[in-house]
């Protein structure tokens, strides 16, 4: 099964952010500025949960925000080696991630400066949520748009977007994840620029977990 690709749209460049419609109301308006004022850091990073896929090279990071404000997640990893010292510190973040939302953060896996493979025992995950600030804020538009997507003849993802809301995009993100047996075995991502009512793009396929076998279903 071929997921539709997930987009995220913004009238201004963004980090990758998708999933579900933002309410009508105004998110910062009335209870949910009192709400959000009650709201420790520690509730806020309680309200995040997550899940990890490996890939060849990186790991992404699938977050999901199940507060009812909008926040920014920073998220710190390091990766230790087998006798508990640090190998390296790497960082990823969502900014301005809705209610219901999923966001990704791409890790990469340790390498040394020849860009080989660093084996390491393992990794910590440090979150840091906060409210997104106001002058920040910019609305995700991307469960109003209509996807239809089918593999072209070179095995690459071709993909048409409709455009409902009568807005005019300088640029759009869209990200697509790749399945193999019901697990995250890839992704691709791309961005299409100057849409209107409707538009056409494509996938490549590079970012996978086995580079000699780059198969979905």
């Amino acid at each position: 099964l071929l997921e539709d690709p997930l987009s995220y749209m913004q009238e201004a460049d963004s980090e990758f952010s998708f999933g579900e419609a933002p309410p009508e109301a105004d998110p910062f308006a009335g209870a949910e500025e009192s709400q959000a004022s009650e709201l420790s850091e520690a509730e806020l990073e309680a309200g995040i949960s997550y899940e990890t896929h490996m890939l060849e090279r990186e790991f992404l990071l699938m977050v999901t925000n199940n507060n009812s404000i909008t926040v920014d997640i920073d998220i710190n990893v390091p990766f230790y080696g087998g006798n508990g010292e640090m190998l390296t510190l790497e960082y990823g973040a969502v900014r301005c991630c809705q209610p219901g939302e999923i966001g990704i953060a791409r890790i990469q896996l340790p390498r040394d400066p020849s860009a080989n493979p660093v084996a390491y025992d393992h990794y910590d995950l440090d979150f840091n949520v906060s409210e997104t600030w106001e002058e920040q804020y910019t609305e995700n538009y991307g469960s109003s748009f209509t996807i239809t997507s089918n593999v072209g003849i070179d095995g690459n993802i071709l993909a048409k977007v409709e455009n409902p809301t009568g807005i005019h995009f300088s640029s759009v993100d869209f990200f697509c994840l790749l399945y193999r047996g019901g697990e995250v075995m890839g992704y691709a991502d791309t961005t299409l620029f100057d849409l209107t009512d409707e538009g056409f793009f494509e996938f490549n396929l590079p970012f996978t977990l086995d580079p000699e076998d780059s198969s979905f279903d």
